[in-house]
């Protein structure tokens, strides 16, 4: 791979080094463009994904390439990292910016070991207008209709709570003391990340940062919203996030945690009082999206929210949800959802086609003998319409195996598995014995653990 910096200098390939994370609209991007002040320093916005394996992520390689972690999502994204790693100088200490990473915190410092993590602690009194004013406008396509900012305050409360769960420690960087006041909490920025903080530019931080004038075109806090602030003695937090200089989480520990237990009990009521107030048919809308796409990471916290009537409105099924599953258990053994499901990791495809050839071909034994049968078998009893059924399982594994990136050359053999299941099956008594022999749906799960097996001995970056 070609060098992305100045000819003299050769980058250092070496594994992700820090992550810069905070609640959406606060200053995330700001602390990013501070930070790659310094020569030595290079922060990424938004190049990857919380649910990519950080494990697998190399800098420069997986900064520049457009295969490896993740599809391209953002060409244009690439060529702008391209261009600001052409301007730096030796680049010590990488990483990457994205709000929500707080979402996978444990996670990702078990996928890289001394991982550096920075918070950016700001005001809800701040980021919640923002919120607003985005919803209101929606001027980019990424902020759906009814993102307000009362879901920006609930992950105020995830965020913190899921920090105070982690063994690593955490630097909280103040929002407007380190962008708005000081140069101090900066530099104590670039020191915890191990950088010399003597090189730090810190004249066009000053210049560039603490001269500028600040918008006074906020939207003012809705009655509901100061209600829910004040209830919840939001200023307490502010307080103590902000105290004019960089704070770890292991400094704040003992009364974050009596700040987070003292109001654990009112959340629920609060929160349910502040929706009813401002709740209408898109934010509605967006909860329940919000919910169902989050599901896994707002777990843990949700505990504390199980008495909110708003939240369990926002988490209950949908209609297609509930003709498909009475539980998440069962979700997975759906194939309604293995088909039309949201897009799954690779090892939870793998166990869906598993799954879908034990139960079409192996479920059951003949008693007395080794013979196996599934409900390909069965099902392939109804004349005419039991094969096109047992054929749509088929397809569902086919499915699975494209998306999984098999070669056109084993999706055509497992078509022609399926194609060949299907016409003799066609055939009375004949065909039901032919199913017992040939098991289509278990030689495509072979085909696709086959496939599996052998891009896993491949290297991840070549």
């Amino acid at each position: 791979m070609k060098a992305v910096a100045r000819s003299d200098y050769e980058p250092r390939r070496h594994m992700l080094d820090f992550i810069v994370f905070g609640v959406a609209r606060s200053g995330t991007g700001a602390l990013a463009r501070a930070l790659n002040l310094h020569p030595h320093v290079y922060c990424a916005r938004e190049r990857f994904h919380f649910r990519d394996h950080h494990a697998l992520i190399s800098f420069p390689d997986s900064f520049v390439e457009a295969t490896g972690i993740e599809l391209v999502r953002h060409q244009a994204k690439i060529n702008q990292v391209k261009a600001e790693l052409a301007q730096k100088k030796e680049i010590l200490h990488a990483g990457n910016k994205l709000p929500r990473y707080y979402f996978a915190l444990e996670r990702l410092n078990r996928e890289v070991p001394n991982l550096k993590n920075i918070l950016i602690y700001r005001s809800p009194q701040g980021f919640m207008p923002s919120w607003n004013r985005r919803e209101l406008e929606r001027k980019e396509r990424q902020w759906p209709n009814g993102q307000i900012g009362l879901f920006g305050l609930l992950e105020l409360f995830i965020c913190i709570d899921n920090c105070l769960r982690q063994n690593n420690d955490i630097l909280v960087f103040p929002y407007e003391s380190g962008l708005n006041r000081s140069i101090q909490p900066i530099v104590e920025a670039i020191d915890f990340l191990g950088a010399n903080t003597d090189l730090y530019d810190r004249n066009t931080f000053e210049r560039k940062q603490l001269t500028r004038t600040t918008s006074s075109s906020r939207l003012p806090l809705a009655h509901h919203e100061v209600e829910i602030l004040d209830r919840l003695r939001v200023r307490e937090l502010d307080e103590l996030m902000d105290q004019g200089n960089s704070m770890t989480i292991a400094q704040l520990a003992i009364p974050l945690r009596e700040y987070m237990s003292s109001i654990a009990a009112l959340l629920p009521s609060a929160f349910d009082r502040a929706f009813r107030a401002c709740s209408d048919y898109p934010i509605q809308r967006f909860g329940e999206r919000y919910f169902e796409h989050y599901r896994a990471e707002l777990g843990e916290f949700l505990k504390l929210m199980d008495r909110s009537m708003t939240i369990a409105k926002f988490r209950r099924l949908r209609l297609h949800r509930r003709l498909t599953s009475r539980s998440r258990a069962s979700l997975h053994s759906s194939l309604a959802v293995h088909f039309f499901g949201r897009r799954v990791g690779r090892e939870q495809r793998l166990n869906r086609v598993r799954w879908i050839a034990s139960t079409m071909d192996d479920r059951y034994t003949v008693p007395g003998t080794r013979i196996r049968f599934g409900w390909d078998s069965i099902i392939g009893l109804l004349p005419g319409v039991g094969d096109v059924l047992t054929s749509a399982a088929s397809l569902v594994i086919v499915h699975h195996a494209w998306r999984l990136g098999v070669p056109s050359i084993v999706l055509k053999r497992m078509i022609g598995n399926m194609c060949l299941d299907l016409a003799f099956g066609c055939i009375p008594i004949l065909g039901d014995a032919f199913d017992l022999a040939w098991k289509a749906n278990r030689r495509n799960a072979i085909l696709i653990d086959a496939f599996m097996e052998g891009r896993s001995a491949r290297p991840v970056f070549s």
